[in-house]
């Protein structure tokens, strides 16, 4: 009896293990989405995942709603067709079953439509909150930090 006990048991926890994985990745899939499209300057579609009340705070600045981050990124993203995006290194944190934190380093370079450089390649850092919301993993709230000018 106690043989089934201790066999359910590490069969409950191998169930969990692997559904946290499968959710991690389905993490990933959805950041790896949003890169995709920042490539190619796709604004409106890197955003698709982003409900309407998503946050953003980008180099300080805080954006309190779907529609101003869509506005900021626009305005940055002025003359820029596509981008370098390079993940030097990202994980995930799994707070709950419908929970989890992003965070990455990262570097990006961006272009015109001739191919000239408009940004050299730079570094920054990426933290984002995903909560799944019907079935999805929805970006709830994104931090985008740059190292200091010094």
């Amino acid at each position: 009896m106690k043989f089934k006990s201790v066999f359910a048991l590490l069969l409950a926890v191998a169930s969990f293990s692997s559904l946290a994985n499968e959710a991690k990745q389905q993490v990933l899939d959805t950041a790896h989405t949003m890169w995709d499209n920042a490539r190619n300057a796709q604004l409106v579609r890197m955003w698709d995942n982003a409900p309407t009340d998503h946050t953003y705070f980008v180099a300080g600045l805080p954006l309190w709603s779907k529609q101003d981050t869509l506005g900021t990124f626009t305005a940055m993203f002025e003359g820029v067709t596509r981008q370098d995006i390079e993940t030097v290194r990202e994980e995930v944190t799994m707070l709950s079953d419908s929970a989890a934190v992003y965070t990455a380093d990262m570097t990006y370079t961006q272009y015109d439509a001739q191919g000239n450089v408009l940004v050299p390649t730079s570094p920054y850092a990426m933290t984002i909150v995903f909560v799944l919301r019907d079935g999805q993993w929805m970006n709830l709230h994104s931090h985008q930090s740059f190292p200091s000018a010094e």
